[in-house]
């Protein structure tokens, strides 16, 4: 009594007559919306998953936009993360200011580049020596080595994967920054990725041309979108992409890299790239495309007297008020040769400033 303390049946009592005062249960899940979401704020991501847990007010609460303005993916190409990524883009997809995602192969071959040496596996092993005796018959044969159905079913998960993010992503009016790489070496040790192998896993294009229509429809209905990043990756890049930008972004755009490793379907024209340079000049930070992605329309190639690809790089750098040359010598690039250590020094500059 001296310290103020109650009886158990007088705190008992108060009990109810306080839930009537303060007009309701008093508890964690009577906690408003706006101060759910500010406490998850000063979480890092682990532990908002971990708190939401704590009842349904709290789940609802997790994927408040101001929550997540950035996402940032890494993706293994397997059938068992698109639930997950089905999920995780549905949610944040159309509000997500910053958007990266890397699709990564599920196992390296043993003795592959790309940063595989250390995942390789018995599996691998043994599928890398099946692949191998496949497309040793096949040339025996007919003279084609066709990919592995275990690359073929990897290729088929990629494109989902692929149609998912940018599905999710298509309508979202406040992306500011969007960076896709595409780690596909493991499908090209086994074979160029060419069109007869693209038509086996889909035969009537439409899985492509509807990922090819949703990038250039994300470009053109974009109005806030300063950095654009596209490595590596199979199908998503035209000639008429870069022309799909909209107004508005193709007079913010800072950062625009769209790198390629031999991918058939992977162009971008001359004349787009020297647009784009007269229009943003020095406020383009970065521009980067690879030598055998650029073509040339057949009137520049027709004019004898000038070298289409010195135009071009003469053209670009004056746009940009600084010199320029597409990436060239891809061969002896590390930066090809590992593409994990292309995606983060990616990374890297795409955190710069946050």
């Amino acid at each position: 009594p001296g310290l103020g303390l109650r009886p158990p049946a007088a705190a008992a009592a108060a009990g109810p007559a306080m839930s009537s005062v303060c007009g309701g249960p008093v508890g964690a899940g009577s906690l408003p919306s706006e101060l759910v979401v500010h406490i998850f704020s000063f979480l890092a991501a682990p532990d908002r998953l971990r708190a939401s847990a704590a009842c349904s007010h709290w789940r609802e609460c997790l994927f408040y936009p101001a929550l997540w303005p950035r996402l940032r993916l890494s993706l293994r190409v397997c059938p068992a993360e698109r639930p997950r990524l089905d999920f995780l883009m549905r949610k944040c997809g159309w509000f997500v200011r910053e958007l990266r995602v890397q699709f990564a192969a599920d196992n390296y071959p043993s003795g592959g580049g790309g940063g595989g040496g250390g995942g390789a596996s018995g599996v691998c092993e043994e599928a890398t020596a099946v692949a191998a005796a496949v497309a040793a018959a096949a040339v025996a044969s007919d003279g084609e080595a066709p990919l592995c159905p275990r690359w073929l079913e990897l290729l088929r998960t990629y494109l989902e994967l692929v149609l998912c993010v940018l599905s999710s992503v298509r309508n979202n009016r406040n992306l500011q920054k969007l960076s896709l790489f595409g780690d596909i070496s493991i499908l090209q040790q086994h074979g160029s990725i060419s069109n007869t192998y693209l038509s086996k896993v889909d035969p009537d294009g439409k899985k492509i041309k509807q990922i090819q229509e949703l990038f250039e429809e994300i470009l053109s209905n974009s109005r806030q979108l300063k950095w654009l990043s596209c490595g590596f990756m199979l199908q998503i890049v035209t000639p008429t992409s870069l022309s799909s930008l909209s107004n508005p972004i193709a007079n913010t755009m800072e950062h625009l890299s769209l790198l390629d490793n031999h991918i058939p379907g992977y162009t971008v024209w001359a004349h787009n790239l020297i647009a784009i340079a007269r229009l943003r000049g020095s406020d383009l930070k970065v521009l980067e495309v690879t030598e055998e992605s650029i073509d040339f329309d057949q009137g520049e190639l027709a004019d004898q007297d000038v070298d289409p690809v010195h135009n071009l790089i003469e053209q670009v750098s004056l746009g940009l008020g600084r010199p320029w040359h597409a990436v060239m010598d891809i061969e002896l690039l590390s930066v090809f040769t590992e593409p994990t250590r292309h995606f983060y020094r990616e990374m890297q500059s795409f955190s710069e400033g946050i």
